[in-house]
């Protein structure tokens, strides 16, 4: 949660970059049949938002820009693990309006089971 807390203060990024970024970990997740798990989600999940940043936004950040994220890499590890990340989904960047209202429709059905703490009396 805090990683994805720094990445939008930092970054400043549209909602629509997360959404896309889920998108991606799930083909990533389903092409190599590796779930995430403690030592892995957070390179995937950089990995996700900075592919999500450079498919959705014309300003976009280098990648050396979310290496202090990983710090125990190199600029040229970081941008291997990227290029990486991108041939296990099969280079397959567009994401459907379809997908993206799908994810939608299921984060606010998520949402609304859990009602914002304005609304309570």
């Amino acid at each position: 949660y805090g990683l994805l807390v720094h990445l939008c203060l930092e970054f400043d990024f549209r909602p629509e970059c997360f959404v896309s970024a889920l998108e991606y970990i799930r083909r990533f997740v389903s092409a190599t049949k590796h779930p995430l798990y403690e030592h892995t989600w957070r390179p995937v999940l950089l990995c996700a938002v900075l592919l999500a940043h450079k498919m959705e936004d014309d300003s976009v950040f280098p990648s050396t820009e979310f290496r202090d994220f990983l710090p125990l890499m190199s600029d040229h590890e970081f941008v291997a693990m990227e290029l990486c990340f991108f041939a296990s989904i099969r280079f397959q960047g567009y994401i459907s309006a379809d997908v993206h209202e799908s994810f939608y429709d299921n984060l606010d059905h998520i949402l609304a089971k859990y009602p914002s703490s304005s609304s309570s009396s």
